[in-house]
């Protein structure tokens, strides 16, 4: 499983180089088109870590036998609001993409 944290959903974020964006409000398309391209950035790098890569900005040592381990094959998205319409949209637009969520239920609808 990976989790991804964007910039502008909580309060801070802090990227490797020490950089830090604060929250901001941001019309809903921008949202999901920052929130889309964030996740294939993810996808990216999910596969640079399968083929035995090392993704990380400082180089960290990462576990050994990660290299073939990760079933790209089968990769599925889940999201809440602005998550649930960019988990459609990321399926809509990249084939790595086998199944998606959107939690996106509205109060009073079963």
């Amino acid at each position: 499983m990976v989790a991804v944290d964007h910039p502008y959903d909580s309060g801070e974020v802090e990227f490797p180089d020490g950089r830090m964006v604060l929250t901001r409000s941001a019309p809903s398309a921008d949202a999901v088109a920052v929130r889309v391209a964030d996740l294939r950035c993810v996808l990216d790098q999910v596969a640079v870590l399968d083929r035995g890569g090392n993704p990380d900005a400082e180089r960290r040592p990462l576990p050994r036998g990660l290299r073939g381990l990760l079933d790209l094959g089968r990769v599925g998205v889940f999201g809440h609001s602005h998550g649930g319409a960019s988990a459609a949209a990321l399926m809509d637009l990249d084939r790595r993409v086998r199944a998606g969520v959107d939690d996106g239920r509205r109060r009073g609808v079963v």
